[in-house]
């Protein structure tokens, strides 16, 4: 089975699960920190409505891009589903944070190039360190999604941590 999304260039699903799953059991074993975020391009079906598929697809793509430009070796992006990606990174929570602001505004620094042209893009992102209640890498990624739609009602474009 393939483990990078052919779109986005970063781990499918499947993959992210297997290797955000072992970062999880590593660092609950290690007792080291670890953080998951949730990023979710803003406005999204507009994009396509508006501009296409060709430029909803080339929107992720650049997305993709500018997200694993920032984050760092040992940290684990994949595509989790349409326009939303999930990251499990190696850092306390306030590293999460600060990582998950610089992301955002990687992301929305300039406009994206498109088959229609450029588009402005913005993304909200929930972020949640690991403690004792996430028994799983899916609960943790449950409280970083509760986040992730806390900042998209609080007006999108932002980060929004769990605790």
């Amino acid at each position: 089975l393939a483990q990078r999304d052919e779109l986005s260039g970063v781990a499918n699903r499947r993959y992210f699960f297997e290797m955000a799953g072992r970062s999880f059991r590593d660092a609950r074993q290690a007792g080291t920190p670890l953080s998951a975020m949730m990023l979710d391009i803003d406005h999204f079906k507009d994009v396509n409505d508006r501009y296409g598929h060709a430029s909803g697809d080339d929107v992720i793509r650049v997305v993709a891009q500018r997200v694993a430009k920032v984050i760092g070796s040992g940290d684990t992006v994949g595509r989790y589903g349409g326009e939303e990606f999930a990251l499990v990174v190696q850092a306390p929570l306030e590293q999460a944070h600060a990582l998950a602001e610089r992301l955002r505004q990687a992301i929305s620094e300039a406009p994206i190039s498109t088959a229609s042209g450029p588009i402005e893009v913005t993304a909200s992102v929930g972020v949640a360190e690991m403690d004792g209640r996430d028994l799983d890498l899916g609960r943790l990624l449950q409280r970083t999604d509760a986040a992730l739609y806390e900042a998209k009602r609080a007006g999108r474009d932002q980060v929004v941590t769990a605790f």
